[in-house]
């Protein structure tokens, strides 16, 4: 995930999608917006 400079890596080692429910926790632990997470 990148948001202006901030670089972040999620570790994923099922090597499959993230889950909709761990993409939720993740972003608002970013304090991104989910509309500016969408609009990406």
């Amino acid at each position: 995930m990148v948001k202006d400079n901030l670089k972040l890596t999620i570790p994923n080692p099922h090597q499959g999608d993230v889950s909709l429910g761990l993409l939720t926790r993740v972003l608002k632990r970013a304090k991104i917006n989910k509309d500016d997470w969408e609009q990406l």
